[in-house]
């Protein structure tokens, strides 16, 4: 596998491994990784882009493999963030998240049950996300003190921060579908992913939000 980006800013000491922090976000196209140094200073970057991959399953072979044979993804890497890029997410308000619910709401709502469930605060909300049971054990079994996040996290919480007084709608278009978070008074009135295959069903679904 060759990387469609790769630039290095310094070189990681292997033998050091400790001193250095990864992140790696996983999507069904690809995967990129960043290690950075205890000062958060970006010391390496690369991406991976899977041609023609439209399921998880072939994305989750692609991954395990980069991860087995990769000189700097095989190392022991201390607590790496793991973010997973997906439709698959929820805002629930912390009134009413309850934690042994997860999965009958997961079900209900996206009609799957191979998946294993994870969550993140974002004020007073709480963020429900599955990963595939596969890839997640792929990741855990190499990594056992890493983290998940759904990169999600990051573009709600930017646009609560970025948002005014009056309503906002916030909006990241990817690859074969979008995702749109509306918000009014620093506060989330609504969060949704929409998949399109044309300039037209793209349009309908915007409106429609």
């Amino acid at each position: 596998m060759n990387a469609i980006q790769k630039i290095s800013f310094a070189e990681v000491e292997k033998s050091a491994i400790e001193k250095y922090f990864l992140s790696i976000n996983l999507r069904i196209d690809g995967l990129s990784f960043l290690i950075q140094d205890q000062e958060k200073k970006n010391i390496h970057l690369e991406a991976y882009e899977w041609l023609n991959v439209t399921d998880w399953e072939k994305s989750i072979a692609n991954t395990k493999s980069l991860i087995q044979n990769h000189d700097l993804l095989k190392l022991d890497f201390v607590k790496p963030l793991i973010f997973i890029q997906s439709v698959n997410s929820m805002l629930i308000p912390d009134s009413i998240f309850q934690e042994k619910r997860n999965a009958l709401l997961y079900k209900q709502y996206f009609g799957i049950e191979n998946h294993k469930l994870y969550s993140s605060s974002i004020k007073n909300m709480k963020l429900l996300f599955g990963v595939d049971n596969r890839l997640a054990e792929i990741v855990d079994k190499k990594w056992n003190s890493c983290r998940w996040n759904h990169l999600s996290h990051t573009f709600i919480e930017n646009s609560i921060n970025e948002s005014g007084t009056e309503q906002d709608v916030f909006l990241k278009i990817e690859n074969a579908y979008f995702e749109v978070v509306a918000i009014k008074n620093h506060k989330v009135e609504a969060h949704n992913y929409f998949e399109f295959s044309s300039s037209e069903e793209f349009l309908f679904n915007l409106l429609s939000f």
